[in-house]
C-alpha cells in the first residue's frame, strides 16, 4: 500500500477510533496489506475483544473458535492435498487454498497473531484434542501469560496440563476443568501449583489427588482420589461449615468408608432413604445461619458429596447435628 494513501495519513487517535469497530480477523487482514499498517498494528496492539476461545486440533483439522457477545468467528485449517485450505465462516463464509503449506504451520502462525491482540480477560480458553497435536498448540503459548477466568483441557497429558496452566496468569483463573479419555490418572502435582491455590472451582473427572483435604478452600468441587478417610471427612466438614462462599463437593472414591467410625465420629446414626439404602446421609448446623445446613452423603459404592442446602429440605427424620 502506497504510503500516500489517505488512510495512513490519519491521526493515531482517529486510527484507534477505527480499529475498535475492527475483530481480530480485520487486524490478520490489515497485518497483511503493507509494512505500515503492520507496524502501527503491532506497535498499538488494539484489543481483539473476544471473550471465549476454544481450539479442536486432530491430525487432519484445527477448528479455531472465536467468541464474544457480539461476534462469532469459527477457522477451520484443513489438510488437503498439496497443502492446506483455511475456511472462515464470521459475517459470511470464505475460503482460502494455501500450496505447500502445513495446515498446523498456518494455524499456529493466525493463534500467535491473536494472542498478540487480545488483552480483555477471557471467560474461557478451551483446548482438546488428540495429545500429539495438541503439543503443537502448547507450543504456540509457550512464555505467554494469558489472562481467563476459566480453562477447560480435554484429553491433554499431565505433562501437556501443567504446561498450559504455566502460560496462564494464577491470579485471574477462578475456574479449571480438565478430563481425559481412559481411567484414572494420578495428578498430585496440580496441587502444588500456584493457580491450584488462586481456584474457587474445579472439575478434575479422570485425574486423582491423594490428599483431599487440599480442597478445603474451593466453593465447588467435582474429583477423585483414591482412599478418603473418617478424618479427612471430619476435616473437610469443620472446614466447609464455616465457609461463607462454600457450595458443592462430589468426589469418587475406591475404598470402602467405615460406617461404624463415621457414626463414632460425628455422634448420630445417618438418615437413610428407603429409596437409596446405599447412600448415607448426615446434616450439620452452620453457625449463625438458621436458614441453611451442611449435607453430608455416604454412598460406599462410588462417592461422598457435601453440599450446603436450606434447612426446610432436611428430611424430618433426619438429625441435623453440630
Amino acid at each position: 500500500m502506497n504510503a500516500d494513501v489517505p488512510l495512513l495519513k490519519l491521526p493515531d487517535v482517529a486510527m484507534n477510533r477505527i480499529l475498535r469497530h475492527c475483530e481480530y480477523l480485520d487486524f490478520a487482514r490489515l497485518r497483511k496489506t503493507c509494512h505500515s499498517l503492520r507496524g502501527f498494528l503491532d506497535t498499538t496492539r488494539p484489543d481483539a475483544r473476544m471473550d471465549i476461545v476454544v481450539i479442536e486440533c486432530d491430525a487432519q483439522q484445527v477448528t479455531f473458535r472465536l467468541l464474544s457477545s457480539e461476534k462469532r468467528l469459527i477457522i477451520q485449517y484443513k489438510n488437503v492435498v498439496f497443502g492446506c485450505r483455511i475456511v472462515c465462516n464470521s459475517n459470511w463464509a470464505s475460503s482460502k487454498f494455501l500450496r505447500g503449506m502445513n495446515y498446523m504451520e498456518v494455524f499456529k502462525n493466525d493463534l500467535a497473531i491473536f494472542l498478540r491482540y487480545q488483552k480483555s480477560l477471557l471467560k474461557n480458553l478451551e483446548i482438546h484434542g488428540n495429545p500429539v497435536y495438541s503439543e503443537e498448540v502448547l507450543r504456540a503459548m509457550n512464555h505467554l501469560l494469558l489472562k481467563t477466568t476459566k480453562l477447560s483441557l480435554i484429553d491433554l497429558s499431565v505433562p501437556q496440563i501443567l504446561r498450559a496452566l504455566s502460560s496462564i496468569d494464577a491470579k485471574f483463573l477462578n475456574i479449571l476443568q480438565i478430563s481425559k479419555n481412559g481411567g484414572i490418572v494420578d495428578f498430585n502435582e496440580i496441587t502444588a501449583t500456584e493457580h491450584w491455590k488462586h481456584l474457587n472451582h474445579c472439575v478434575l473427572l479422570t485425574f486423582a489427588i491423594s490428599d483431599i483435604c487440599r480442597i478445603s478452600h474451593f466453593n465447588e468441587f467435582h474429583g477423585v482420589t483414591n482412599s478418603i478417610t473418617v478424618a479427612d471427612l471430619d476435616f473437610l466438614k469443620k472446614t466447609f461449615v464455616n465457609s461463607s462462599t462454600f457450595n458443592r463437593c462430589i468426589i469418587r472414591y475406591n475404598e470402602t468408608i467405615s460406617l461404624s467410625d463415621t457414626v463414632g465420629k460425628f455422634g448420630v446414626q445417618p438418615y437413610e432413604n428407603e429409596w437409596d439404602r446405599s447412600t448415607k446421609q448426615w446434616c450439620f448446623r452452620i453457625p449463625n445461619d438458621n436458614t441453611k445446613v451442611l449435607k453430608l452423603d455416604v454412598n460406599n459404592r462410588s462417592f461422598i458429596g457435601f453440599t450446603r442446602v436450606s434447612a426446610a429440605d432436611v428430611p424430618y427424620a433426619a438429625v441435623v447435628t453440630n
